[in-house]
């Protein structure tokens, strides 16, 4: 590796050296790198990329216990609704919202809601090709569809 990097080095320090009408841009560019190549040859670390393949996709987060108690809501209502497991869904979305009214964003035809902005999550769950979008607040779950 240690070859590659002189091989690096020597064609930034060309590129420094450059003469042509555009060789200011490059020489910008060329600086860029060679700082980038030294600290890379100083620190003794290459460009290794297998780190960056084997890191988790998703950041670690605790989620609050309201939310984790509307996620177990859902779950039971996707069991109850679809015969899925209710250990069978995974919640792949929980946002916290606020509702304008206590219909939590779903209101059901024909039914009167009290009007009052209502803190909870928009909760998306899936069982293998599956989608269900939950909505909760105020304690309780509405399905609003899948």
């Amino acid at each position: 590796m240690l070859e590659l990097d002189r091989l690096v080095l020597g064609t930034l320090v060309a590129a420094l050296h450059s003469h042509e009408p555009d060789g200011i841009a490059c020489a910008g560019v060329a600086r860029v790198l060679l700082v980038a190549v030294l600290l890379g040859i100083l620190s003794g670390t290459s460009c290794d990329t297998a780190s960056a393949q084997t890191a988790s996709p998703r950041p670690s987060m605790s989620i609050s216990s309201e939310a984790q108690q509307a996620i177990a809501q859902a779950r039971a209502d996707a069991a109850s609704r679809t015969g899925i497991e209710a250990d069978g869904w995974r919640a792949v979305e929980v946002t916290a919202r606020e509702w304008p009214d206590a219909g939590l964003g779903c209101p059901e035809r024909g039914k009167l809601y009290a009007q009052v902005l209502t803190p909870g999550y928009a909760i998306t769950l899936e069982a293998g090709s599956r989608s269900l979008v939950y909505h909760s607040g105020a304690g309780r779950i509405v399905y609003c569809g899948g």
